[in-house]
């Protein structure tokens, strides 16, 4: 099993190319564009197509990295790798200037939720991108879902470097329980 170590996260089982582990030397908080684009030799274009992973990409034997930049300076990262029919292995984003980590969660709901309100860690989320991605930190994360008629669903997750970057969790519909009525 290979360790690729990037940042403060330690990829279990990924193993990434050499090419990769030279970019990621050169990473660093507010690091401007035009900098990059010199020490690296790779030119960046801006992404908008998966907006969600970054805003720009660099792309080489299966493996892409995602670089968020923010007024034209890096703030963070993250890998993605195909991996057969496994999928594609998404890692936490690194933020650069803090080092903390945070997470995409994909969140999915049956038939009947229409309209539920989702709070995470205790701060409720107006207009919640069901089944699209939706970046919670890394640490003890609470998900809480709530509809007229309903009990509230309650999900925790505790969420390392071990853990894949995307989580992706289901509330069904033997989720759903009756409000209880007083």
């Amino acid at each position: 099993m290979a360790l690729g170590l990037f940042g403060a996260t330690y990829c279990v089982s990924v193993e990434w190319p050499h090419w990769a582990n030279e970019v990621f030397e050169l990473l660093s908080c507010n690091m401007p564009l035009n900098t990059f684009e010199e020490n690296s030799g790779h030119e960046l274009a801006p992404n908008s197509a998966m907006a969600e992973l970054g805003t720009h990409v660099i792309r080489g034997d299966n493996v892409d990295i995602w670089l968020r930049f923010e007024k034209g300076q890096l703030q963070s990262y993250l890998l993605t790798k195909l991996q057969g029919y496994k999928g594609v292995y998404v890692s936490p984003r690194t933020n650069l200037c803090t080092g903390d980590l945070t997470f995409l969660l994909r969140l999915s709901r049956p038939h009947g939720l229409e309209g539920a309100r989702v709070s995470v860690n205790g701060t409720e989320v107006t207009e919640f991108p069901w089944g699209a991605p939706y970046e919670v930190p890394g640490g003890k994360v609470e998900i809480r879902v709530e509809h007229d008629g309903y009990q509230p669903i309650t999900r925790r997750l505790v969420l390392d470097a071990n853990d894949a970057g995307e989580q992706r969790l289901s509330i069904t519909s033997e989720d759903l329980r009756p409000a209880l009525s007083l």
